[in-house]
């Protein structure tokens, strides 16, 4: 995927894959008006400001494109409690780092960051973990899906916004971690070609073993 094929004034939501995060990443949307089916989504590992210039690297190409970018940390992180400092300070002094160097690449992008509390004594096991390719139409058809199934706030969630690629060595990072900590009981994929997802279960399977994988692959409207 190239910038040029990329829409313009693409609104991009980051966050981190811990199902804790998605109904107050949810609802914090609807406030702003930001609808399923308007934004490109990034969720990974502690979220994009765990490493900011890890995030630089990776988008540095796609800047142009993204207009406004929100993203959304959390307390009881693994990846914070795993590097030693979870407080909403070290959180808040992440997401404004975040804030400051996306501006220094791109003055003119819209940037905000929120921290979502979470309980250190809240469940930590979830039904299941969700691969998904983070463009508009396939977020909203997946989050149909996962609603319908009851798995809307019970499922970890793994995004790339603009490609699901199986040589993507942090999907299966962020896989791992989910695993580890919330033992999902399904995976469940979301693509938009029937070859790639099938890639990307194979590999699933590998790192997953006897954890059931199914796949929908979500044609996007032209």
């Amino acid at each position: 995927m190239t910038e040029r094929a990329l829409p313009e004034n693409i609104i991009l939501v980051g966050g981190c894959i811990d199902a804790g995060t998605n109904q107050p990443t949810e609802e914090n949307l609807d406030s702003k008006r930001i609808s399923e089916g308007s934004y490109h989504l990034y969720r990974t590992a502690g979220s994009p400001s765990l490493d900011v210039g890890e995030f630089i690297r990776k988008f540095a190409d796609y800047l142009n494109s993204i207009d406004q970018f929100l993203n959304f940390a959390h307390t009881d992180c693994g990846g914070y409690i795993a590097a030693g400092d979870d407080s909403s300070r070290k959180h808040n002094q992440d997401l404004e780092a975040l804030g400051t160097t996306l501006l220094k690449q791109k003055p003119t992008i819209r940037y905000s960051g929120h921290l979502i509390e979470l309980e250190h004594n809240r469940p930590h096991t979830f039904a299941a973990c969700a691969i998904i390719l983070g463009k508009p139409e396939i977020i909203r058809a997946s989050n149909a899906e996962l609603r319908s199934l009851g798995l809307e706030d019970v499922h970890d969630k793994i995004a790339r916004p603009f490609e699901l690629s199986v040589d993507d060595g942090s999907i299966w990072s962020d896989l791992e971690i989910s695993l580890n900590l919330h033992h999902p009981k399904k995976i469940l994929i979301f693509d938009e070609s029937e070859e790639n997802a099938r890639m990307l279960m194979e590999k699933v399977r590998e790192i997953a073993d006897g954890v059931p994988v199914e796949t929908r692959v979500i044609s996007q409207a032209a």
